[in-house]
């Protein structure tokens, strides 16, 4: 079975695959109708992962060899790159939200 990239295959009771994003973006902003500092904030969260027995995190697929290993690679970046892009357009959203809360506040003479 080909692998979508972002996203990891999951093994239910070695029968079902499930695909699992295993990032997610962390999005938090200020009171943009009060320009709150510190503003927008972002990060990138893990949502999903296995643990060997001795408590090492792994982000992927076993990989049997370079292909699969480039397969997991390719997979992990596509993800990211599209929490990039969604971090990109949050991170515009708010400034734009925050830029019309500024103009409205001044044309309010301080008021909100």
């Amino acid at each position: 079975m080909p692998v979508n990239p972002g996203v990891m295959l999951t093994r239910i009771q070695g029968e079902i695959e499930m695909a699992v994003y295993i990032f997610d973006l962390d999005f938090r902003g200020g009171d943009v109708e009060q320009c709150q500092l510190p503003g927008a904030v972002a990060r990138i969260l893990l949502k999903a992962c296995s643990r060997d027995e001795s408590g090492l995190v792994y982000i992927s697929n076993d990989c049997m060899g370079p292909t699969e290993l480039e397969v997991e690679v390719n997979r992990l970046k596509a993800e990211l790159d599209e929490l990039l892009r969604r971090g990109r357009k949050r991170f515009k959203e708010y400034k734009s939200r925050t830029k019309d809360a500024i103009s409205r506040k001044q044309h309010s003479g301080g008021r909100v």
